[in-house]
């Protein structure tokens, strides 16, 4: 009989710690999309020119799609 309150005081815990890992996550991504709001679109393209600086010394594949990711974010053509 104790087992058994034990196991269930068991899983109510996991859940209630899942339920609060996955609410916490959720609060992480709505406050990134906050963030990203509050910049403005030239702000959020040239943060890109930081990884695609690096790409150029390691990665010419990746510096492209860092570039059309820049143009795209830009609204320029390709």
């Amino acid at each position: 009989m104790v087992e058994a309150g034990l196991l269930a005081a068991i899983y109510r815990i996991r859940k209630d710690e899942r339920r609060k890992r996955k609410l916490l996550e959720e609060k992480h991504q709505l406050e990134l999309r906050w963030l990203m709001g509050q910049m403005a679109l030239h702000e959020q393209t040239n943060i890109l020119d930081i990884p695609y600086a690096m790409a150029l010394k390691r990665d010419r594949e990746i510096a492209g799609i860092l570039r059309e990711l820049q143009r795209g974010r830009r609204g320029e053509d390709a």
